[in-house]
C-alpha cells in the first residue's frame, strides 16, 4: 500500500492505499485513469486514442500515461465536462 505522490515540485512515498487518496480526492480536479495511477485533469495536455478503446493520457510534463478501459468512464466524464 505504498504509493508514490508527483508534485510539481517534489515527490512523496506514502503509505496509503490509492482507492483510499482517490476517496478523499476533489473529484472536479482528479480522475482515476488505472488501477496505478490518479492525475490531475489541469495537467492533461492531449488524449490520445489507443487500442481497444483504451486512451493515453500526455501530461504537460511529457509522461504518458495509459487509461485502461476499466476506468475510461471517467475519462469520458471528463471530456463531457469540457464541453
Amino acid at each position: 500500500n505504498y504509493i508514490t505522490l508527483h508534485t510539481a515540485a517534489k515527490s512523496y512515498t506514502i503509505y496509503e492505499s490509492l482507492s483510499s487518496l482517490e476517496e478523499r480526492l476533489n473529484p472536479a480536479d482528479f480522475i482515476r485513469v488505472s488501477r496505478s495511477y490518479i492525475i490531475n485533469i489541469n495537467f492533461i495536455a492531449e488524449l490520445e486514442t489507443y487500442f481497444n478503446g483504451e486512451y493515453i493520457v500526455l501530461l504537460q510534463t511529457g509522461e504518458r500515461i495509459k487509461c485502461t478501459r476499466s476506468y475510461r468512464e471517467n475519462l469520458k466524464v471528463f471530456l463531457t465536462n469540457l464541453k
